[in-house]
């Protein structure tokens, strides 16, 4: 299975790749960590990339954007993989996460 990983990416935001399930998500931690470390202001994180997810996904998105709010940024998340916004939706969590759609 593809561990998942974090990168910057061209536009500035953060690219989220791979496979986001419980097997996983315990993988992208540390990364997430490295990567809120020193960022002042906006960030976002554009899930284009997934391939898969599930509700350990969900909960990932929010476990990072309390740790956002603790480091004064402004998350934002683009591009949520269908599956992931249904679980969001199904959970009512929609509109507590800063979910950005086209």
């Amino acid at each position: 299975m593809e561990l998942p990983v974090l990168e910057p990416h061209d536009d500035g935001c953060l690219m989220l790749k791979g496979v986001l399930s419980m097997q996983t998500v315990p993988a992208l931690e540390k990364q997430a960590r490295l990567m809120f470390d020193g960022k002042q202001g906006k960030m976002c994180i554009d899930l284009a990339a997934v391939q898969h997810a599930d509700s350990s996904a969900l909960a990932l998105l929010l476990e990072w954007q309390r740790l956002a709010r603790r480091l004064d940024i402004q998350v934002t998340y683009l591009n949520l993989p269908q599956q992931l916004m249904q679980i969001a939706q199904v959970s009512e969590l929609q509109d507590i996460l800063p979910i950005e759609t086209a």
